[in-house]
């Protein structure tokens, strides 16, 4: 015959109960496919519905045997229609919004999470005065300056934004208490120095990948540093006129060092503080008073001599004029002298001048004179 069925019930499990026609499909409630009957000669095979859903088509066939029905190309079958399906049967048990229009929402809500995803770990943003240093699985690519930019989504790229344009400020040590920073001096001497260090991020990527913890690294390289450079120094000098230059010598210094760590970061150093220790603060400020004193004493000896060696010089001056007149005109400058000589003895005394040769020397003249004088009015 022509159309020659092919049907094997004891075979096949899902073999189907009504079977009829050219393609022989019917429905099956136990297995997940039914078998069919198909042409000979055509190789049309039929279709078997399942327990869940429609089971898809099989192949042509050569030898007009019909195939069992597995999931193939047709809606019914396997692939993504089994996966809605799941998806489906899940949303309809879990009180979710189902159905249909449950995959579409729950489709538009991962799209729209997965362009966040996209963009907020795409674009970026470099404000002013702000580097930032992007890595490709871990490995340094690229360091970006300020503006707008992309990279890769995260975890393949990952940006670490780095202030370079900010001045960091670390305090190291205190003028009392328990946080007192003794260091000793080249004379053998204690002092508390109290002082302060102000850094920036010079080369973003030394400064993140070279040193474990910058900020720890840098303190230690300035306690280490005070200590050499103030055990070259002496405690009058570091109290002292030369507080400046040693504070520029730690800085220097400690640049140097943190360059050869590689540490990137550039640092200057201020000297806040340079006292001696607390227990003895006051013994030494009674030195330093007394110390202020002996230069107080000095200074005014000195304006003393300065003033009696410019008074000696005037003198000496004027005598040496006189003398030269003396020397022209011998007369009239010893006449001159000897009047003025008796100005000065007589100033401050009364006196009597008498031209005759007939006067009393035992006339009371002076008492007579202060006798005429008028009293003065009382009050």
């Amino acid at each position: 015959m022509p159309w020659q069925s092919n049907q094997d019930d004891d075979s096949d499990k899902g073999s189907s109960d009504k079977g009829g026609g050219p393609w022989g499909g019917g429905p099956s409630g136990d297995s997940g496919g039914g078998s069919g009957s198909g042409k000979s000669g055509s190789g049309k095979s039929g279709n078997g519905k399942s327990g869940g859903g429609k089971s898809g088509g099989n192949g042509p066939s050569n030898n007009g045997s019909g195939n069992n029905g597995s999931g193939g190309n047709t809606p019914g079958g396997g692939g993504f229609g089994n996966i809605f399906n799941i998806g489906q049967d899940f949303l309809k048990h879990s009180g979710l919004p189902g159905g249909n229009s449950g995959k579409s929402l729950w489709g538009i809500a991962i799209v729209a999470l997965l362009a966040l995803w996209l963009v907020s770990s795409t674009f970026y943003q470099v404000n002013t005065g702000e580097v930032a240093v992007v890595q490709q699985f871990g490995r340094y690519v690229r360091t970006e300056q300020p503006g707008l930019h992309t990279k890769l989504p995260n975890p393949i790229e990952t940006k670490t934004i780095q202030a370079t344009s900010r001045v960091n400020q670390l305090t190291i040590g205190s003028g009392s208490g328990e946080t007192q920073n003794l260091v000793l001096t080249g004379d053998q001497n204690l002092v508390a120095v109290a002082y302060t260090v102000r850094w920036r991020i010079k080369t973003p990527r030394d400064f993140q990948f070279r040193l474990a913890s910058p900020q720890d690294t840098i303190i230690e390289v300035a306690e280490s540093v005070t200590r050499q450079v103030m055990a070259r120094s002496t405690m009058n000098a570091a109290m002292g006129p030369e507080r400046t230059q040693i504070a520029a010598m730690i800085g220097a210094r400690m640049q140097e060092v943190l360059d050869n760590y590689g540490a990137g970061v550039e640092v200057e150093v201020f000297l806040n503080q340079v006292d001696p220790p607390e227990k003895v603060v006051e013994a030494f400020r009674q030195v330093t008073a007394a110390q202020q004193d002996a230069k107080t004493s000095v200074n005014q000896a000195n304006a003393y001599k300065r003033q009696r060696l410019a008074q000696a010089q005037g003198e000496a001056a004027r005598f040496n004029a006189a003398y030269e007149q003396y020397r022209q005109a011998p007369g009239p400058t010893r006449t001159r002298l000897y009047m003025e000589t008796m100005e000065q003895i007589f100033a401050g005394t009364s006196k009597v001048i008498v031209d005759s040769k007939g006067v009393m020397p035992y006339l009371p003249l002076p008492q007579m004179q202060a006798a005429a004088k008028p009293a003065a009015p009382k009050e």
